[in-house]
């Protein structure tokens, strides 16, 4: 029998785990199954630290009962350049009914709230019955102030008063022009022999004075047509003449329509015209996402078989007066000035679309995610999107499931269909087009994930380690669960490798739950207090002997931090705060989730399971008497103060053998210990510094067969970096 000998090297996992590759076609820098491990550029694989509330915590107090936590939305939202500030950026918090506003820093979010609140309580739609607070809100920033759209409550406007700390909300009322009108049962050329309110209306909404309307019923003993205006019928001396009328062709196009201004969600023609007995037409729910392009407040997401496919946009706001303005300034019926013009503002209608999910400004025009695809709204002239100039088209039809699903990155959006995550770019030649990233890595893993749980998933992109965490619950299958926003499960990408990979937490509602996940400026705003010296660097002296003391504000530089809007078990009642992966103790309760909430915490799994390798003349042959050399990174930090060292790692290493996927046929070894130290370290100080920075161990595989796995799994209570392994592998010619 001739023996075949080969290397079998592993000091990469930059490609991430991947469910698709065969038995036979596993890719290199990849693995088949692992949890709650991080990869990064290096190459090296790192046990994750433990999810815990921030050091220095603050709670909110506003006593979440039960019951509200169960029905209510919990969100997170950015205010970016908060009053024209653009060192300012507040986090925005939604506590079911309750927005809360905290200053973005990397360090401890929830201790930095402002004293001011908004309850969408003040702000109900006209007819709505739902739960307030129990639909996500989005904002938006706008000129230095916010918009908030719910799918329950009007818009509102929010602006800050740095002097006074304080915010003032107002209201939008989104106004449309009425360029529909109302059904009256006549033919568009019918001049109808009685004036019904519906026809009385159409009417003054085309223009038409009351005084008019009558000279021609008494000159001609029936009203005028849905086709005339009656600014075609002056004579001569500029006076209305129903002869003169008459003498025009109208044919059968309608008049221009659109005099009065409604609206968009409360149609009251009666107020408007003063025409007593016409019907209010409205819908129970507003825009529930909004959007800011082109110096426009956009609205979209109006839950309603009537309207829900309208994208409402506003006149150029100048001044936010404009911001619910969304229609054209001109008087369509006008004769003197009725032309539409660049900034006016006016309603987009999406066919087909389906319902729109979210809107979001991007390059030179606005993307509308909704079920039923993705389209982008651009401008046709060198002006950018203007009111005169703009085109619909569709870019996908891969649908969007979740709109806090929605990730911007660097040069691209990310949003999760029903089927796949999908990123909307550029291509070569610069069109925008829509690929999925997950067919050929991680599709199995996807698809298992339920639709309910799809459409809650929330997400956000860290561009300080290039990375993007999306939060959902892989238990989550019904919408009518109890408390439908907890999170149980992040499924995150390195964008720079392309490489996704998995955490899971606890399900235990007792303990502290994540709901949504957003991520803080890269800088830090702090005062510093400096002794004022004079120019041979002496401290000043007061009058009372003290020294002159100055305060500065400084800025440090740091990195953009995941910070996890958390609902925490407060007695009887939740509170808000939240949370994040930075806690610095020193194991194992650096490796406990929860831990600062209970002393106790949960510890978790971390393993790394690989694909299958092979003999070096193939997989027909077999493997014998292998010996691993394994690569791990020190860990230890140093001493306590019986010298034993603080934060070691541990990693089991198991062989599964002949593409066996349980142990019942006595394949899989009962694994042995791999991070082991060349020699007991004595100490002469409390540091660890044993000179050996990479930790190398030999260790001899038990069993044989035609492909190996491999599984690394990290002591729960002990730290793991896996640098790679190397395998010296001998195949026989034997099958």
């Amino acid at each position: 029998m001739t023996v075949q000998v080969g290397q079998d090297d592993q000091f990469t996992f930059v490609a991430g785990l991947n469910t698709e590759a065969g038995y036979f076609t596993f890719p290199k820098n990849t693995w088949k199954d692992g949890d709650n491990i991080t990869p990064d550029v290096s190459g090296r694989i790192s046990k994750r630290n433990a999810l815990d509330l921030e050091s220095n915590y603050s709670l909110s107090t506003k006593n979440v009962t039960a019951a509200d936590k169960e029905s209510w939305a919990f969100t997170t939202g950015k205010w970016l350049a908060v009053a024209g500030d653009g060192d300012l950026n507040f986090i925005v918090g939604q506590c079911g009914r309750y927005v809360f506003f905290y200053i973005d820093t990397p360090i401890a979010t929830s201790g930095n709230k402002k004293t001011f609140e908004i309850d969408l309580n003040s702000y109900v739609a006209s007819g709505n019955t739902s739960v307030v607070g129990s639909a996500p809100i989005k904002c938006v920033s706008a000129n230095g102030n916010l918009i908030i759209t719910s799918r329950d409550t009007d818009p509102i406007l929010v602006e800050y008063d740095s002097s006074l700390n304080s915010i003032t909300v107002t209201e939008l009322a989104i106004q449309v022009r009425d360029f529909k009108g109302v059904s009256d049962g006549y033919a568009v050329d019918l001049r109808p022999v009685g004036l019904t309110t519906q026809h009385q209306y159409n009417l003054y909404n085309q223009g038409w004075p009351t005084d008019k309307i009558t000279a021609y019923f008494t000159a001609k003993t029936v009203y005028p047509s849905n086709a005339q205006s009656w600014v075609y019928g002056k004579d001569s001396s500029d006076n209305f003449d129903s002869n003169v009328l008459d003498k025009q062709d109208f044919g059968t196009s309608p008049a221009p329509k659109g005099r009065y201004v409604l609206n968009a969600f409360y149609e009251d023609r009666a107020t408007a015209s003063g025409i007593v007995g016409l019907t209010v037409v409205s819908d129970a729910f507003r825009p529930s996402v909004c959007a800011f392009f082109a110096g426009r407040a956009w609205y979209a997401g109006v839950k309603s078989t009537r309207i829900g496919n309208n994208v409402y946009f506003s006149q150029v706001a100048l001044d936010t007066n404009k911001y619910g303005k969304c229609y054209q300034d001109a008087d369509p019926t006008s004769e003197v000035i009725s032309d539409l013009i660049d900034t006016d503002g006016g309603v987009i209608a999406i066919q087909d679309c389906g319902e729109i999910i979210d809107i979001r400004s991007n390059d030179n025009g606005v993307m509308v995610f909704a079920t039923n695809g993705v389209w982008m709204i651009v401008g046709t002239s060198q002006n950018g999107f203007t009111a005169t100039g703009y085109e619909v088209k569709k870019v996908s039809n891969y649908g969007c499931v979740g709109r806090q699903s929605i990730v911007e990155v660097d040069d691209a959006i990310l949003f999760w269909s029903y089927n796949a995550i999908c990123r909307v770019g550029k291509d070569q030649v610069g069109s925008t087009v829509v690929t999925s990233l997950t067919d050929l890595n991680i599709a199995t893993l996807y698809g298992d994930i339920p639709s309910v749980a799809k459409q809650y998933a929330s997400g956000t992109y860290n561009s300080s380690d290039k990375s993007v965490y999306w939060l959902y619950n892989r238990a989550l299958t019904t919408s009518s669960a109890v408390f439908p926003y907890q999170k149980t499960n992040i499924l995150a990408l390195d964008v720079r490798l392309t490489a996704f990979y998995t955490y899971s937490f606890s399900t235990d509602t007792t303990l502290p739950v994540v709901t949504d996940i957003i991520v803080t400026k890269e800088t830090l705003d702090e005062t510093a207090t400096f002794n004022v010296v004079d120019n041979d660097g002496n401290p000043i002296i007061d009058g009372s002997g003290n020294i002159v003391t100055a305060t500065i504000s400084v800025t440090y530089a740091s990195e953009r931090q995941y910070k996890l809007l958390t609902v925490v078990p407060d007695s009887t009642v939740f509170e808000v705060s939240f949370a994040d992966f930075l806690n610095e103790r020193d194991a194992p309760e650096r490796f406990y989730d929860w831990y600062s909430f209970d002393t106790v915490g949960e510890s978790f799994d971390a393993y790394l399971l690989t694909g299958y390798s092979f003999a070096p003349n193939g997989p027909a042959k077999y493997k014998q008497g292998l010996y691993v050399i394994t690569y791990m990174e020190r860990t230890e930090t140093g001493f306590d103060v019986d010298y034993d060292p603080l934060n070691e790692s541990s990693c089991t290493l198991q062989g599964r053998w002949d593409f066996t996927d349980n142990a019942n046929p006595n394949k899989w070894d009962a694994g042995q210990e791999v991070y082991r130290h060349k020699r007991m370290f004595i100490p002469s100080t409390t540091s660890f510094d044993d000179g050996y920075p990479v930790v190398t161990a030999k260790s001899k595989l038990r069993g044989r067969g035609r492909a190996l796995q491999l599984k690394f799994t990290a002591n729960p209570d002990k730290d793991m970096v896996l640098l790679g392994w190397s395998i010296p592998v001998y195949g026989g010619s034997n099958v």
